[in-house]
């Protein structure tokens, strides 16, 4: 029974004693964290797309690169946001879909709950992809004209006792430091502005099951 079936047999009951369904509260219920989902994807939406933007004319902007150093970075560029733009079709999908349902039956609860989830996964393992990959663009921005002579260092590498050798090893670490960092904050930035409410949703369908 729906939310307009209800008003109809409600308004059409001469004795007024129609019982509600246990299940009607927990399916208003559902309304609120699928609504805050969808203010959260497209706030997320457009600051994604502000972000592919920023970075194609970040190079203009601070004009520090070399030709070398541009190649590279535009090469890094485009290699992401190929993806990504794919990835930001399906989230434009993604929201129109939710946006459409009206979660009056168990069905249409279902249905979100597992569009829901399966968005997480992609979201999940598109922002761990791109995330190396902007990394590396502002680290080549942040040294500017010096890519060049870093990259000399880094290939002619002879011995074990080298500066490109101790350089290649502290930029390693570096970087797997702050990829790390990037895996907690990635997991968290998920948890707080999609998980907590797949679980609410899922906290419902169980409620519905018992009734």
């Amino acid at each position: 029974m729906n939310f307009d079936d209800l008003k109809s047999a409600w308004n059409n009951d001469s004795d007024n004693n129609i019982e509600v369904p246990k299940n009607l509260d927990s399916l208003k219920g559902a309304q609120s964290p699928i609504d805050k989902v969808k203010k959260n994807l497209r706030s997320e939406f457009w600051l994604n797309v502000v972000f592919i933007i920023l970075f194609f004319a970040l190079p203009f902007i601070i004009d520090r690169l070399v030709p070398m150093s541009t190649v590279l970075y535009y090469t890094i560029l485009i290699l992401t946001a190929l993806p990504m733009t794919y990835y930001l079709i399906n989230f434009y999908k993604f929201y129109g879909r939710i946006n459409k349902l009206e979660v009056s039956t168990k069905d249409s609860l279902n249905e979100v709950y597992f569009e829901l989830k399966h968005f997480i996964e992609i979201y999940k393992v598109m922002q761990h992809f791109i995330s190396p990959n902007f990394l590396l663009m502002g680290f080549i921005i942040g040294i500017g004209p010096k890519v060049g002579k870093l990259l000399d260092k880094l290939v002619t590498i002879k011995d074990l006792h080298s500066d490109g050798v101790w350089l290649g090893v502290v930029i390693l670490g570096a970087f797997i430091v702050v990829m790390v960092g990037f895996y907690f904050y990635i997991n968290a930035h998920i948890k707080y502005f999609y998980g907590k409410y797949l679980t609410e949703l899922g906290k419902i369908r169980d409620e519905l099951k018992e009734d």
